[in-house]
């Protein structure tokens, strides 16, 4: 687990249609579970310099709930990032919080962002991220900025059961 409380990640998450703009993106930085910096935006011009950062910043691997979703809007935006280790034109690698949770608890058949958090999680413990990070209590399922804070706890209630190394991919 050593390795991977070093490493930066970004939980992220863009609300749209690949065949259109997209509507709303966010991101939440961690290392070590630490919440480092979250951000978010409505604003096509604002996204677009975003985006831009996510080439310019140390950033280890991504996180999402349903990566492939995410993956492909940012391959449909920007097709290459360049990896600085062995310069490598990819995206990633990912840690996908949807297929950890399909093979951590195969039986629970919904696995949507709405249905883990009324498994796993407290009210209390999605307040006080939505408290730390300043943000609106209106904030709800759809809304970017508050399916990172999920992702994330969802992550984070893991973090000293399972190696989270073993389900980083490309």
């Amino acid at each position: 687990m050593k390795a991977f409380e070093k490493r930066i990640g970004r939980i992220i998450d863009f609300e749209g249609k690949l065949n259109e703009k997209i509507r709303e993106i966010a991101y939440v930085d961690i290392q070590n579970f630490e919440i480092l910096n979250a951000y978010h935006s409505k604003s096509a011009e604002v996204q677009d310099t975003v985006l831009k950062s996510f080439n310019q910043n140390k950033i280890d691997y991504f996180v999402s709930h349903n990566a492939q979703i995410e993956k492909n809007f940012l391959k449909s935006i920007m097709p290459y990032r360049s990896s600085k280790e062995n310069e490598e034109i990819v995206w990633g690698p990912w840690l996908d919080s949807l297929s950890l949770y399909r093979k951590m608890y195969p039986r629970l058949g919904k696995y949507d962002l709405k249905s883990l958090s009324l498994i796993f999680l407290t009210e209390q413990k999605i307040d006080g991220v939505i408290r730390k990070l300043d943000l609106s209590k209106k904030s709800s399922f759809h809304s970017a900025i508050f399916d990172c804070i999920i992702t994330y706890l969802l992550l984070e209630r893991l973090k000293d059961t399972i190696d989270l190394n073993n389900f980083i991919c490309r």
